[in-house]
């Protein structure tokens, strides 16, 4: 996209210029052609060099580009009785992620009648989710996985709240997984905890447990 370029050297964003020849010898510039996608910095006389060594990065906006409505209209398109399900629905610490949520994005840009529902499938990760790095007893484990549970019902609910306020009337909210992780390596049987009174599971027998939602 036009003008959407930020370009770093280093930690420190460089300004675009339309001409090299009329910066200073210490300006921190660069000039661009949005054609080909080269980026030209000064020689020391007009305009700074970057100092050997510097990492540049540049953050750019593309498109636009073919998306989720194509996709919903293209299958719609094969048979009208598909229903069409978005999974947007990022989690971080333990419920739904700040911003704009898919429901809210998709009405602001007048295309609320273009999903079905949404799918989410929250897994609590203790560790990242209830700051639980170990379990002093078996009761201790069971009252974790219940407010896994109890914010895993939460993040559903949240959500079916934004499909009914922003999405059309029969969108729905569809669980497709639901469970716990643990601590570590997902498939290494010391990612388990295990309690004063249990021991660590074998590798050869460790299993990675996993509530399955009602269809």
């Amino acid at each position: 996209m036009p003008k959407s370029q930020t370009i770093r050297v280093d930690k420190d964003i460089w300004r675009e210029v339309a001409d090299l020849a009329s910066a200073g010898a210490d300006d921190r510039v660069y000039a661009f052609d949005p054609r080909s996608g080269r980026i030209r910095f000064g020689d020391g006389h007009h305009g700074e060099v970057p100092r050997k060594g510097s990492k540049i990065t540049a953050d750019y906006d593309s498109g636009p580009h073919a998306g989720f409505v194509d996709y919903y209209t293209k299958m719609k398109a094969v048979d009208p009785t598909i229903e069409v399900l978005a999974i947007w629905a990022p989690i971080e610490d333990g419920k739904l992620a700040g911003g704009k949520s898919f429901p809210e994005l998709m009405a602001e840009h007048g295309h609320a009648d273009k999903y079905d529902g949404m799918a989410i499938h929250p897994y609590t990760n203790f560790s990242r989710d209830l700051k639980a790095t170990s379990f002093p007893d078996k009761r201790a484990g069971h009252d974790y996985q219940m407010l896994g549970d109890a914010a895993a019902a939460t993040m559903v609910s949240d959500l079916t709240a934004q499909v009914r306020k922003h999405g059309k009337d029969d969108a729905y909210i569809a669980v497709s997984e639901c469970g716990a992780l643990f601590f570590g390596g997902e498939r290494e049987a010391d990612a388990y905890p295990a309690t004063p009174n249990t021991p660590t599971p074998s590798p050869s027998k460790s299993r990675r447990p996993r509530l399955t939602a009602p269809p």
